[in-house]
Order: C-alpha cells, then structure tokens, then sequence
C-alpha cells in the first residue's frame, strides 16, 4: 500500500464510522451527530452533506449487487441510499442498533439488544422495503448486547461487549436460517470492539478471523474457533481493522498515531518491514498537528484504505503493484549485495562500517528479516574451537586441532601475491584487520561461496564450514552404529547439527559440534533425534534396516543420503571465512565464477584498478595465474613490469569484468572508454586479445553478457546503454539512452529485461525495443545493488539495496505486466 493523500475539512468532527463507495470512488462518514458525509477521494473535496438519522452513525456498508449504500444508527433507523446520495427507504425497527452486516448478498445481519436479527434483502422493493421484516429470524447466544459483526462465505461472526465470540453456520442445507456453532466465552477479557474476515485471495483455505477488543489485545482465530495468535503491545483500545488481500497484512487502528500492520499468519508485527508503515512514520513526525488514527475502511474493489483521524483529516493509500513488497531497514548505508539462488534465501550486505551482514527470513514469517554480521577472525589459532572440551587429554585435543588443520587450507588469511614480493604495505599481520567498505560481493551457488572484495584488494572467500571433509569415513562410521530401523541421514545431521546455547542474557548462540561422538555412545537417541527434528523436517527421510542389510549397501545408502541432502546440512552449519586472497594493489572492481568441466575446477576471475586480471583456484584457495599480454600487442601507458610480464592489460584502471560460458572469453571495460575482449583460459599467456574498441564517450562503467541476444552490454559514464555483437566484434546493435546517471547494470534471467539502477530509480527496459517498460521508485538515495531472485516469495522479486540504508523487494516484471509508465 502506498500514501496517496490527507484531506482536511474543518466541519468533520465527532466521526464515528467510514465506508466506500466503490462506485463512485467516494469515503462516507458517518458522524455522532447523526450526519452523513461523502468525500471525492479522486479530487479530495467535500461532496455532499446528509442528516438523515437523529443519532450516532454506527456502520455504513456498500451493497455492491445493487449499487447502494445502507446506514444504521443508533435511533435504530435503517436507510438504503442511491448511488447518487439520496435516500431511497427508510425502515425503523424501534430499538438501538449497534452494527450490521450484509450476509451471503442475501440478508442483513443487524445487532441489537436482543441479538442478532437476520433480515432477507428484497432487491425489488416487492412489499415496498429492501427488506423483509416480517420474516426476521433472531439469535441471542451472548450475554450482553452485540458491539460487532463480520460474515465470509456461510458464516457469520458476531462479537459482544461480555467479550463472547460467536460463529453461526447453517446446520442443514435446505434451512436457510444460521445457527450458532462455536460460542467462546471470555475470548476477550472485555468488550469486542471490532471483526475482521482475513482471507487469502488465491487460497481459501487460509482464513483466519482477527478480533480486536477494549482489553488493548487483538486475537487471530481460525474459522472454526481455535485461537492461533494473540498480539499485545497496544496502548488503546482497538477501534478499527483492515485485511489487505492483495499484500496479506491486517492493518490495526487503536486510536494512536501510527497504524499498526500484523501479519495474520505468524501474529508477529512487521510495521518495521513495510515501506507505507516507515513513510507514514516519517510523515506523521514531520507534521505540525499530531492525531490519532481512529477508523479504518477498505475496498478491495477500487484497492483503496481510508482511514479517519481525530482532527477533520482523512487519510487515505491505494494498492500499487509497482510498489515495493518488503522495505527491510538497516542502520547503515550499503555498498554491495549478493543473494543466494536456493532455499533457504539469504541476502548478504556490506555496509560503510565494513562489515558483512547476513540476512535470513525469520522461521515462517514472509516479511520479518533477521540479521547477523560475519565476523573475521585472523589467525587460525585464535580462533575459538567450539568443540573442545576442558575435560579432554592434551593428546586428545591436540589431535582434534590438527585434523582441522589439516582440513583448513593453507592459504587461510594469508596473503598471496601475483609476483611473490611481500612488502611492509601487505604485511599479513598488521594490516589484515583495518579492512575497508566492502566495494564488490559475489555469491557462487554451486559451492556455497561468498567472494567479498574491498578497497585495498583483498577478496574474502566466505563459505559453510565443511565438517565432512571425508564424508565416507563419517559414513561407514554411522553405518556401523545404526541401530534397528534408524536413519543413517538422521544420524549424519545430528552430528553436524548447530547446538543451541543460551547465554546469560537470554540470547541464543548457535554453536558447532564438528567432533565425531563415542563408539559407546548411541547416537540416535531420543534427545538427540527430537533436538533435531525441527531442522529434519525440512528433508525427507530414508529408514535402513541395520539387520537386514549388508554394512556396504549400508555406507552406499548413507552416502547417497549424504550428497542429496549435503545442501542442507550445508546451511545448517556455521558459515566463517576461508581464505583470504590478495593479490591486487588497489580496490577489486570486477568479480566473476567460472567452472571448467574438463578439469572440474572452480574459478575466480577478479580485475582491479590496477589493470590487472587474476584467476584463482576457490577450492585450493590459491591463486592460478595473472593475464599477460601478448607481445604482439601494444605497450601499456607507464608500464612498470619488465618485458617478459606483461600484466597490465588496458591503459585505464579496469571498472568490470564478465564471463561468456558459450564463447569461453572474458570481455572487460575500464576508464579508457574501451572495451576489450580475450579467449580465457587458466594459462595467463593464452588469454589472446580478440578485440578492443572505443565503446563510449566517456568511461565504460559496467560490462554484461546477454545469453539471450548472445552480445555484450555496456553502460557508460555518458548515460547511456550499449549492446554490442559477440559474432562481430564492435558493431553496435542498439542504445539506451537513460535519464540519470548509471550506477549498477544486471539482466533479468527469465525475460532478458535489462535492469538499471538510473540514481534512486529501478528502470526496466526492453532491449528488442529500448523502451523502459517499467519504472520503481521508493529509494531515498542511490540504489546500490539488484538481483532477480526466484525463490525468496512464490513469485519472482527484484532486490536492491541503496545508501539510504534499505533492502526492498519488487514484483519481477513479466511479459503480461511490462506495459510503459
């Protein structure tokens, strides 16, 4: 939802209800003085004036069948209004009424003292009403006079000042009146307030009912009474709910200045994380007049929210599926983003106080985010072994630092340099922990590996710890120990499983136990299998029979277990840093993977400022080699190296890199204004030029490969963007023209959209025709990163980060949904 506008009229006062008129896009209020007024919310002026009723307006509904409006007030008058505001019929009943609700387009539930009275609707005034009231059926289950109504389907809920909640259904098909089913009494510790129908658009099987009540407490209930959640933390008294369909949140008024949204599934409250809670907040503390939201109405027709204040304002949002999904704040500006493509998702950030955050959804909450930063420890042997016991012989524990040791590689944080010289400026010891923003991060999916660059030149390599560096010997031995009809998976994810521990200030600290158990031990214990289990349930389950089964059938089992599950387990272990590569002078501006098939090695290319490109090996951590030139090319401006090396590959500082996989060639730009191209390879010296050429006015900022135009895309200091043909190199197939700077250029996987962070704006653009076909906009400041992620929500986002210091999500565009804004 997104603030549309505020309307203030002086003479509005002493509201007591809102309504929409869908039909003429108008906000009825109802007042305590018994008037009735309407509101154009496209022009945002008064339009009409009613003083139909003699006392307080208690509820206003839209009868959408017949294009009506109808009122109830407490001098128990029941008046139908045309469209155009007019009175059409008037009905008394001679008693208060206290709400009313249209039920299944057929009757009218009204609430009075002496219960709830069912009215059949007459849409063609046969006995001169809408409604027939000789033959009203009424039902009294609560104690006290009904303050609330709601209906869905064929239920109806009432709510009552006893705080009694009560659902009536129709017991048999061919009665048509509703019977009370579910009567909780003391649902609420006082008087309900207010009902509230939250049903999933698609699902119908996600309903849930949420009432709100003076006790200060809204509960969330299932259709047929059970109680799901409970949410406190309210100062007043609940006044008025609101169910967005189309976001899935319930919006909560209790007379406070700002609204309160809750998502009905988890009980839990997001206002934090969504972006018309955060801007309302800032508009509300830049106000001159402070008020209190008091009513609340919505029209899922027109997507329109109106809400009503305590001083002549009306405030009113419309859905805008343009608009960002999640708004997830952070305390610090982000340089970077890198996201991971499988479940679960997690949303790596660098921040300008250096520091790497991780981010992951909180248990089954879909908006809710919460953080972790990674912290660099800088020598193996200070780091803490989580695993060691006090209690354990030096002999024992001495060989459990060695075989991790023997696991870590030997290029954990330490320094490797391309031409081996080692000077006092890349000293290990004294320069490892002043580290810098992180510039550049890069999430590699097929091995779980972070790659974290920063200004100085070093790149970080992140990764899960390993624990299972022989995964066959952990096999065999929990084939040994299996047990009759237990789960060799079962056994192999208790031991790699995350202890919880808490500290003594409550807060829980995942800790890692990598030391295989006792062979007197038994492993899959009662303890050891229900600690687990909320982790197990995520994966399924493989039982072996240890008696029936031969030991090899039994190890193969394991380890078939182990490498289709291993992405899991991954995820469940701790997550530290592997090694630290430097070997470039300056800041890193290019990163880019590479898996060579033939040699089954993975491979990082990274270029630098300093005009170098360098290959490295992500599973030995060491570096492979340094791009040459060729002698046959040109000289580099000022080149230092002696003639035999060749490093520097361009005459400007090199800005990005990309990987062709379908050519096998790297293509990189830089400040020159060029745009160079070479064949890779993992031997420095055959990395042939295949073309260089002057591809903007200015420098060339970012460099793309486009599976599927198969071309080279450009973006440059001069706005614009280029695309440039792969089979002839430095012919020019189209250009973009942008209207702001260029700050980050990625392609959409699924559609082949070209995606531009253009200042604070998310531009789309087509690049069969170089239309912008979409536009976001909800950043403050300059977008920083995005990534088209498939599986953070059931449908496809995009997710930026910016300097304003926010992670927000957008609807990916589709070919149905890309019309031009």
């Amino acid at each position: 939802m997104e603030f549309s506008n505020q309307l203030y009229d002086a003479q509005l006062r002493n509201a007591n209800t809102v309504c929409i008129n869908s039909v003429r896009k108008e906000a009825w209020v109802g007042c305590k003085d018994g008037s009735i007024r309407g509101y154009d919310l496209n022009r945002n002026i008064l339009k009409f004036r009613s003083r139909e009723h003699s006392g307080l307006v208690v509820r206003i509904l839209c009868w959408h069948s017949q294009r009506m409006m109808i009122s109830v007030a407490i001098d128990g008058a029941i008046i139908f209004w045309s469209s155009g505001a007019l009175a059409t019929d008037k009905i008394y009943l001679g008693e208060p009424i206290f709400d009313a609700v249209i039920y299944s387009k057929k009757k009218l539930v009204v609430a009075s003292k002496a219960g709830c009275k069912f009215f059949p609707l007459d849409s063609h005034k046969l006995t001169g009403h809408f409604i027939l009231t000789d033959r009203v059926h009424t039902v009294c289950p609560h104690r006290d006079f009904i303050r609330s109504l709601a209906s869905q389907d064929n239920r109806v809920y009432s709510g009552g000042m006893d705080g009694t909640f009560v659902i009536y259904e129709l017991l048999m098909h061919h009665s048509t009146e509703l019977t009370p089913v579910h009567i909780i009494r003391k649902a609420h510790a006082a008087g309900i307030l207010c009902i509230e129908v939250c049903k999933h658009a698609e699902s119908e099987e996600a309903t849930f009912i949420a009432t709100g009540s003076y006790d200060r407490h809204v509960k969330i209930w299932s259709v047929d009474g059970q109680l799901y959640h409970a949410v406190s933390g309210f100062d007043n008294s609940i006044t008025g709910m609101c169910y967005i369909r189309l976001t899935q949140q319930l919006w909560i008024a209790s007379s406070a200045g700002q609204i309160t949204i809750v998502d009905p599934r988890t009980g839990e409250n997001v206002s934090e994380w969504t972006e018309a809670s955060q801007k309302h907040a800032q508009e509300y503390r830049r106000a001159k007049r402070r008020y209190l939201i008091c009513y609340m109405s919505y029209s899922k027709e027109l997507e329109v929210l109106v809400a009503q204040t305590d001083i002549h304002h009306l405030l009113h949002w419309f859905y805008n599926p343009l608009g960002c999904s999640i708004s997830i704040p952070s305390l610090l500006p982000m340089e970077s983003l890198a996201v991971t493509d499988k479940e679960p998702v997690l949303l790596f950030t660098g921040d300008s106080k250096r520091h790497v955050v991780k981010w992951e959804k909180a248990g089954l909450n879909t908006v809710k985010f919460d953080s972790d930063k990674l912290v660099m420890q800088r020598k193996l042997k200070d780091a803490p072994v989580e695993w060691q016991n006090i209690d354990e012989p030096k002999e024992i524990t001495d060989q459990h630092v060695a075989t991790l040791r023997q696991q870590t590689p030997s290029t954990y944080l330490s320094p490797k340099f391309f031409s081996g010289r080692q000077t006092d400026e890349h000293d290990a010891v004294t320069t490892v922990n002043l580290k810098s923003p992180p510039q550049k991060m890069l999430w590699i999916e097929n091995i779980d590996l972070l790659i974290v660059c920063d200004e100085r030149g070093v790149i970080y390599a992140w990764g899960y710890e390993d624990v299972e560096a022989h995964p066959e010997d952990f096999a065999k031995h929990y084939a040994e120990s299996a047990k009759s009809d237990s789960n060799i998976l079962q056994n192999i994810r208790a031991a790699t499983k995350p202890l919880s521990v808490k500290e003594p200030g409550g807060k829980a600290v995942r800790k890692r136990s990598i030391k295989p158990p006792k062979p007197a031990e038994t492993v899959a214990d009662s303890d050891t299998v229900d600690s687990s289990r909320s982790r197990s349930t995520l994966l399924p389950r493989s039982t072996v029979d240890s008696s029936n089964v031969d030991m090899d059938i039994r190890v193969h089992s394991a380890m078939t277990d182990w490498q289709t599950y291993k992405h899991y387990l991954n995820r469940a272990s701790g997550f530290f840093c592997r090694f630290v590569l430097w070997g470039h002078d300056v800041c890193v501006s290019g990163l880019d993977y590479v898996y060579d098939a033939q040699a089954d090695q993975h491979i990082l290319i990274s270029a630098s400022w300093d005009r170098r490109i360098i290959t490295w090996d992500l599973m030995a951590g060491q570096i492979i080699d340094v791009c040459k030139r060729d002698k046959t090319e040109a000289k580099v401006f000022e080149e230092k190296e002696t003639p035999g090396e060749y490093e520097l590959v361009s005459e400007g500082q090199i800005t990005d890199i990309a990987f062709s996989a379908k050519r096998n060639e790297i293509a990189y730009c830089s400040r020159d204004a060029h745009l160079y191209v070479r064949k890779f390879s993992t031997n420095g010296r055959r990395m042939k030029l295949v073309r260089k050429w002057h591809s903007h006015n200015g420098e060339v900022l970012q460099v793309r490969w486009m599976d599927f135009r198969e071309a080279w895309l450009t973006s440059g200091q001069d706005g614009t963007i280029r695309i440039w043909s792969a089979e002839d190199l430095g012919t020019r197939l189209a250009v973009i023209e942008c209207t702001q700077p260029i700050q980050y250029l990625t392609i959409d996987r699924d559609y082949g959209w070209i995606l531009v962070a253009a200042g604070s704006e998310l531009q789309i653009y087509d690049p069969e025709t170089t239309q912008m076909i979409r536009k976001h906009t909800g950043h403050q400041q300059l977008i920083t990163g995005i990534f088209h992620s498939h599986h953070l929500y059931r449908d496809a986002h995009y997710i930026t980060t910016s300097y304003d210091g926010f992670i927000k999500t957008w609807k990916a565009c589709t070919r149905s949904s890309s019309l031009p804004s």
